[in-house]
């Protein structure tokens, strides 16, 4: 895009954190290169990937208005500091929204989800959440070890770090892996299984 349009590149800016919280360090140090005259206007993919928090809208929107962001160019809007405020106001608005309605929802379908009896978030480690009928299954694989591992702790015939080396060495107990999840430390406790109990689950209820 920016070669079709033969705009030169200062850099280019990739941030992981969030944009619906303000505070961002990679937001907030291309917001100070723009002011330092290190550069004029912004390429995005779309004006949510800039701010979804009216703070960072805020920034943006006094920004162009007073002509320091010269424009903002995604792949289907252009912005200019001589266009209706309005239009780019009322995109970050509704970025903002989505965020709002996006945790309300969750949080009601979580709510939901425990009236009915069933655990909300991730499943316990005897478990698997079933994205099919949105409710969590045995896991084939450590649910019987973790019932061994209740019955022989009901029974107060092995002590807690005993019981935690046999699930371990001999039942191979493993954690479930995860996305992004780092290798187990062997010199951390093993976890101790919960059982799963539907009074003691709280939700907050959707404002």
């Amino acid at each position: 895009m920016a070669q079709r349009k033969g705009l030169q590149i200062h850099s280019i800016m990739e941030e992981s954190k969030t944009a619906k919280k303000p505070g961002r360090p990679v937001f907030n140090k291309m917001i100070e290169k723009i002011y330092a005259g290190e550069a004029h206007g912004i390429l995005c993919w779309k004006l949510d990937r800039l701010a979804r928090n009216p703070i960072d809208a805020g920034t943006i929107s006094h920004m162009i208005q007073q002509g320091i962001i010269q424009e903002i160019i995604t792949p289907h809007n252009h912005y200019l500091p001589t266009d209706n405020i309005l239009m780019l106001s009322l995109e970050l608005c509704q970025a903002n929204q989505y965020i709002r309605d996006l945790s309300v929802n969750v949080k009601r379908g979580m709510k939901g989800k425990a009236e009915r009896g069933w655990k909300p978030g991730k499943a316990p480690i005897e478990y698997l959440n079933d994205r099919n009928t949105h409710t969590i299954v045995p896991d084939p694989e450590r649910f019987h070890i973790i019932r061994r591992i209740w019955e022989e702790m009901l029974s107060d015939t092995t002590s807690r770090l005993a019981l935690a080396k046999k699930a371990r060495d001999e039942w191979k107990l493993t954690t479930p892996k995860s996305k992004g999840s780092k290798p187990p430390n062997k010199n951390k406790k093993p976890i101790k299984p919960n059982p799963t109990n539907k009074k003691t689950d709280t939700v907050n209820e959707a404002d």
